[in-house]
């Protein structure tokens, strides 16, 4: 639904995931459907929201040692503060969830955060560090 830009529907049915992963047990689910409620309610500006959906999912992802999940968790959350105007944080959240996708072997969660940082490190004004990190994530593929 995200990708068809129908995002009301999108959060209904992803809540409806959340609501059948909390009835069956399956933290997984009820993970990836918050992080997924988060990245959604980002997209229509919802920042409050995204962060507190986002927040829930990070311990569920933790507690399964699923480091992809907590890496993504810590980028979306550096992309909420990003919107925000939070640079500082956005840059923090960003940093945390590089070790974890380079721990998973992970080069798209690589590149991708390598790309934010280097925005965020240009948006606060450290230039050598952006084009440092702008080399990292094209040196990726």
């Amino acid at each position: 639904m995200r990708i068809w830009r129908n995002i009301p529907q999108a959060i209904e049915m992803t809540g409806s995931a959340l609501q059948i992963a909390l009835a069956s047990g399956d933290d997984l689910g009820r993970a990836v459907s918050l992080i997924e409620l988060g990245i959604l309610y980002r997209a229509i500006s919802s920042y409050a929201r995204a962060q507190e959906y986002v927040n829930a999912a990070l311990p569920l992802f933790k507690a399964r040692d699923d480091v992809l999940g907590e890496a993504g968790c810590h980028l979306e959350l550096g992309y909420i503060n990003h919107h925000l105007s939070r640079f500082q944080g956005a840059l923090g959240s960003a940093a945390l969830a590089l070790p974890l996708f380079e721990r998973a072997g992970n080069t798209r969660g690589i590149a991708d955060t390598n790309g934010a940082l280097g925005m965020l490190n240009r948006l606060l004004g450290d230039y050598p560090s952006t084009q440092t990190l702008s080399r990292l994530c094209a040196d990726c593929f």
